[in-house]
């Protein structure tokens, strides 16, 4: 979140931030005219949040001392590219030898593979395929 001043505060509660699930371990963090919102729950499939903020004894306000008014269901919108969390060679014919290689990813991935490159020393990638949270690479000696 991005304000027009610089903005202080006391007690840093009072947001909810959620999604499929509620997250909790919400961090706030205060930097001149942002506020960062920093869930504990880095793994995630939702790709829009609902922020609320409930004011109720919490004392953001910026330096003309004007407070930050209550709100709910302000969407906030994930912009956090998935990440990669592991990589498995395959052996789909089951001849001894690797032919794929498995990407998995934080969160499903959507789109087209078009633009993607994965380079094996050795071997000549043949295709790409997508299925939930992962990416193959087809691979020939």
């Amino acid at each position: 979140m991005n304000f027009s001043e610089t903005i202080t505060g006391a007690t840093l509660s009072g947001f909810t931030l959620s999604g499929t699930t509620t997250y909790t371990g919400i961090i706030l963090v205060i930097d001149s005219d942002t506020l960062r919102l920093v869930t504990a729950d880095p793994i995630n499939t939702v790709k829009t949040f609902t922020l609320t903020y409930n004011g109720v004894g919490v004392y953001l306000r910026d330096t003309s001392n004007n407070y930050l008014a209550n709100f709910s269901n302000l969407a906030v919108t994930d912009a956090i590219a998935p990440k990669i969390l592991t990589r498995t060679t395959l052996d789909t014919n089951g001849n001894g030898h690797i032919d794929g290689i498995r990407i998995g990813f934080s969160e499903s991935l959507a789109g087209t593979t078009l633009g993607t490159t994965v380079s094996v020393a050795g071997y000549v990638t043949s295709g790409y395929s997508m299925s939930g949270t992962g990416l193959t690479a087809t691979l020939t000696e």
